[in-house]
């Protein structure tokens, strides 16, 4: 698995503003049965394959997540991978279909767990959602009928389900698995599978059923291939913003990191912010914001002993260079400005070392010691004040 990194970020989204950032596979294979028949007008067929060599069974796993038989609830995951530019994940869009059931019909409810791992695998954790909240927001018909080769049927629509997150998640890059279950009006519903003509296992389909209070991999009942669940995910990409911050009159190796926070800001809108961890005088920058609207915004950065710095840039939706980010030091305080109140400070702090003093920011420098060097930045950069 790749590794997993999250940003501590806050977006200002709306669903308007979502688009799929992810589709994980198909379902149709036309408006044409392979023993002719055609599917009614507008619609198309989801039909079960074979590749000439095998054939697959199976029309679809039961998503049944309340199942209350010996066998116990059931659910099915799947994974997707976020990129280096993160994502806000809005909503996931599912699929279900039931024998005999109708095109009109709305489920009753939809659960949804989000894994950092494969899982119910050692070291993977559920980093969002639950098999018991009802996130299900919408249920629309997709034009597509789920059918076996023996017949054209279109007793099994396929239904897509909508299940909005309570809060948009932030994913960094790497590799994550969602976890869903649907029910519906009828006494089961399953879940298709992703289906394309000719194609009995798609490549690399790692589909995994709940069952039986165990996962298990998703294989066909009749040609043993393995299967994938369709599934999209809905939400922003993030943009990526990069360059290099120059923490002033600092040494090149700090005794111990010191912490800048920021954000990003469009209008009265927060569309990124988090914190950098700096163990140099210069530290690269590399974070990524949410937002669908292209224009003027403004980063601040702001932290330790270093003077607030505001920094205006134009979104374009495209990565954006920052350049150096110049911040200025002696700030001890954080009043906003370099004073009198900040050599007394260091004077209060004369000799102390670090890590392990009370008052990290009198090490203005970051050398591991309060000493006249510090004293010295501090009357350099005097009636300095947050930009």
């Amino acid at each position: 698995m790749k590794s997993i990194a999250f940003f501590s970020m806050v977006a200002a989204i709306t669903s308007a503003q979502a688009v799929v950032l992810y589709d994980n596979g198909p379902m149709s294979t036309g408006p044409t049965h392979h023993l002719g028949a055609t599917a009614p007008a507008g619609t198309t067929f989801s039909e079960i394959q074979t590749d000439g060599l095998l054939t697959n069974g199976t029309l679809g796993y039961s998503v049944n997540y309340v199942n209350t038989t010996s066998i116990g609830s059931l659910h099915q995951a799947d994974d997707f991978t976020v990129g280096p530019e993160g994502w806000s994940v809005i909503s996931f869009t599912v699929y279900g279909f039931r024998t005999n059931g109708l095109i009109g019909e709305q489920y009753l409810t939809g659960v949804l767990r989000l894994w950092d791992g494969v899982p119910g695998a050692l070291g993977s954790n559920i980093i969002a959602g639950d098999l018991t909240t009802n996130i299900l927001q919408s249920t629309a018909f997709t034009n597509i009928y789920r059918t076996g080769r023996s017949s054209a049927s279109t007793t099994r629509p396929i239904m897509a389900a909508t299940l909005t997150l309570p809060s948009p998640i932030t994913l960094g890059p790497g590799t994550y698995w969602m976890d869903y279950g649907l029910t519906s009006p009828g006494t089961n519903t399953f879940a298709p599978l992703v289906t394309r003509p000719g194609e009995v296992e798609p490549a690399g389909a790692n589909g995994m059923l709940f069952t039986s209070a165990q996962w298990y991999t998703m294989l066909d009942n009749n040609s043993n291939a393995k299967m994938e669940v369709p599934f999209q995910v809905i939400g922003i990409a993030g943009v990526e913003l990069s360059g290099t911050l120059a923490l002033g009159d600092s040494v090149g190796a700090f005794a111990m990191p010191r912490t800048i926070n920021y954000t990003v800001m469009q209008g009265t809108n927060t569309v990124g912010s988090g914190t950098i961890t700096a163990n140099s005088s210069s530290s690269p920058l590399n974070f990524s914001v949410f937002s669908t609207t292209p224009g003027p915004a403004e980063i601040i950065f702001d932290g330790s002993s270093w003077l607030r710095r505001r920094v205006n840039v134009t979104l374009t939706g495209s990565p954006l260079s920052l350049g150096t980010v110049s911040m200025q030091n002696g700030d001890v305080d954080g009043s906003g400005e370099v004073d009198a109140a900040d050599i007394d400070a260091v004077i209060a702090d004369f000799g102390t070392q670090y890590p392990g003093g009370p008052t990290p920011e009198a090490d203005v420098d970051v050398s591991g010691e309060v000493d006249a060097a510090d004293i010295d930045i501090v009357i350099a950069n005097f009636g300095g004040q947050d930009d």
